[in-house]
Order: structure tokens, then C-alpha cells, then sequence
């Protein structure tokens, strides 16, 4: 039993509920019983005993009916979280439950939208990088071919201007 949680607050929001109306429901009934000596002390610690567990029902009932789903929810968001983000959650209700789980699945879809754009972004980068690398391998070898060239035309330029000097 925690109040810093809400199963736990829900719990004692169930019981104080129900001892509550334990306690009234004794009054109320006094406008119309008569009561017979010793009986409206059993009256009313049935009545409390009764709301009790009532609160205690309601309370199981609320986590076992409204947990479960939420349980669900909680392991799918535990695999997204561990970078499996085809995970959705199959639940399906029409009140603020389900209305969870579905912006809950569209974010789901919305990360591996991101992902997937991600990656193939990546892949396109990885691409280009690569076509970068050939084109300046083919830019190098055209500077070396060049420069080979230059070599060699200085070479006859200075053999001419040999022989012109002879």
C-alpha cells in the first residue's frame, strides 16, 4: 500500500468509500426500522464489514479489469524501448484506455517512420560517399596522368632547348 502511487490512493479511495457508506447506511436505515435490543450494533457492523469489502471488490476488480490492458501496454513499450519499434499494442476500447493506446501505437509507427527514414537516409549518404571516393580516385589518377605528361614535355622542352643551345 503506497500513496504515492495510484493503485495505491485508488485503494484507499475504495475503502474510505465504502466504510463511508457503511457507516451511513446505518443512519439512513434508522428513518425506517425499528430496532430490536442488542440488533443495530450487528446492523451496523455488517454494514461496515459489508462496505469494506465492497471497497476491497472494487478495488480488485478496477486493478484486474484496468491493469491487464495497462500490463499489456508496459511490455510493449519495455520492446520499443529495447529498439523493437514493429511492437503494437492490441487493445482495443472505446474510453481514454483506448484512446492511449492508439496515440500510443501511432507513436510507435511514427518512431519507425523516423527509423526507416534514418536508414535510408544513411544508406543514400553511404552512396554518394561511396560515388565521392570513385570520382576522386579518377580525379587523382587524371592529376598523376597530367603530371606525367608535364614531366615529360618539360623533359623534350629541355632536350630542344638543349639541342637549340649546341
Amino acid at each position: 500500500f503506497n500513496l504515492n502511487s495510484i493503485l495505491g490512493r485508488l485503494f484507499l479511495g475504495f475503502i474510505c468509500f465504502g466504510l463511508v457508506m457503511g457507516l451511513i447506511f446505518p443512519v439512513y436505515a434508522s428513518f425506517f426500522v425499528e430496532w430490536k435490543p442488542g440488533m443495530k450494533i450487528w446492523f451496523i457492523t455488517g454494514c461496515i464489514v459489508a462496505g469494506v469489502v465492497v471497497g476491497f471488490s472494487n478495488y480488485f476488480l478496477t486493478k484486474w479489469i484496468l491493469l491487464k490492458p495497462l500490463t499489456r501496454l508496459a511490455a510493449v513499450a519495455e520492446k520499443i524501448s529495447s529498439k523493437d519499434v514493429r511492437q503494437r499494442c492490441e487493445i482495443v476500447s472505446k474510453d481514454t484506455i483506448g484512446s492511449i493506446v492508439n496515440s500510443f501505437n501511432q507513436m510507435a509507427d511514427d518512431i519507425h517512420q523516423i527509423v526507416q527514414t534514418i536508414s535510408d537516409s544513411t544508406n543514400g549518404l553511404a552512396d554518394v560517399s561511396s560515388q565521392m571516393v570513385s570520382r576522386l580516385q579518377q580525379t587523382r589518377e587524371q592529376i598523376d596522368s597530367q603530371k606525367r605528361g608535364t614531366e615529360q614535355m618539360v623533359g623534350v622542352i629541355e632536350k630542344s632547348s638543349a639541342n637549340i643551345h649546341d
